[in-house]
């Protein structure tokens, strides 16, 4: 544990920014006013065309732990965050967006977590959605998943449903994040990759109760404007992992859903070439041959052999699905 808020690793703080200048300042001040102080802001400006640099310096004259960058290269994310970490020299890194905010003790509650913890560790929290205006329900619901997560220490078990580690809600030691690959691969959506890439690594997940982040909802959010974080590109993303990191080729394969995701999952799978049988709880549907398979009941999966099952229906079908599949001791995933 650290004894004050001068002692401790240096940690490096990742921010890339464009245009940002409405919520910019905002941000800055959560960082600033962080109850732990050893830390290093390195915010790399993607060619900004409003106030957004001018912002960044004001601040950087008044604080010398501020510092910024602008990118030599593609004024994108990933290259930004690229060229952020190579400025960087903190033990511990973590990463921030421009729009959103620490709670004061963020930094403190991570740093101490990963002193408790050591190496071969990521740690993490949990996050609130919050808006100037109404936050959409969806979020409410995503806010509550993703906190059972955290709560619950499940994230690589629901790691094919959505990311599990929010992309500006986590920190690791420096040697380990080089390990993973760092920001190094140009593939988005990037927090995602990240989130792969630490399970690939066998790095561990250690998760605070508490709410470190807070995400601003708002209408200019890259995530909602640029077609590189399409549920499409998700889709892509999770099956090229599970091929590598899950398939069992001793077991057959099973998609379990009908519906519009299953069907999704598995257009996706024939196109990729894997064969695999499809259930669901749809009376009107099993028996029926749909892309050329049949759909079978569910309690095909009872029979002797070995299985893994891609849950791809609605969440509100959840609880039965998962206690039907964990009494016969059934290795699945929620792959929606």
């Amino acid at each position: 544990m650290i004894l004050n808020a001068d002692e401790g690793p240096l940690v490096s703080i990742i921010m890339t920014t464009r245009n940002a200048e409405k919520f910019l300042q905002a941000t800055l001040d959560s960082i600033i006013s962080q109850s732990y102080r050893h830390w290093e802001l390195i915010v790399v400006n993607n060619q900004s065309t409003d106030k957004t640099f001018a912002i960044l310096n004001n601040y950087a004259t008044k604080d010398a732990r501020i510092k910024v960058f602008t990118n030599p290269g593609v004024p994108e994310i990933i290259p930004g965050l690229q060229y952020g970490f190579s400025q960087s020299s903190g033990s511990f890194i973590t990463r921030m967006d421009s729009d959103d905010l620490m709670t004061p003790n963020k930094l403190k509650i991570l740093v101490n977590l990963l002193l408790e913890n050591g190496p071969g560790h990521v740690v993490t929290g949990c996050v609130r959605h919050f808006s100037d205006e109404k936050v959409l329900q969806g979020f409410r619901r995503y806010d509550a998943w993703i906190n059972r997560v955290m709560r619950s220490g499940s994230h690589y078990r629901e790691i094919y449903r959505e990311c599990v580690i929010p992309s500006s809600c986590w920190m690791v030691h420096r040697q380990d994040f080089m390990q993973c690959g760092a920001f190094g691969q140009m593939v988005y959506p990037e927090d995602y990759n990240l989130c792969f890439r630490f399970y690939s690594g066998n790095m561990k997940i250690v998760a605070s109760n508490e709410v470190l982040h807070l995400w601003r909802e708002h209408t200019g959010r890259i995530s909602k404007t640029d077609d590189r974080y399409k549920d499409q590109l998700y889709y892509d993303l999770k099956l090229s992992f599970f091929v590598k990191l899950d398939l069992d080729k001793n077991a057959n394969l099973i998609v379990w859903g009908a519906g519009k995701k299953g069907k999704k999952l598995a257009t996706k799978l024939q196109r990729m070439g894997l064969s695999f049988g499809w259930v669901c709880n749809n009376e009107k549907k099993i028996g029926h041959n749909i892309y050329g398979t049949l759909i079978n009941h569910p309690e095909l999966l009872i029979k002797p052999g070995a299985r893994q099952v891609l849950v791809a229906v609605s969440a509100r079908e959840k609880d039965d699905i998962d206690d039907f599949l964990l009494r016969h001791q059934i290795w699945h995933r929620w792959f929606c």
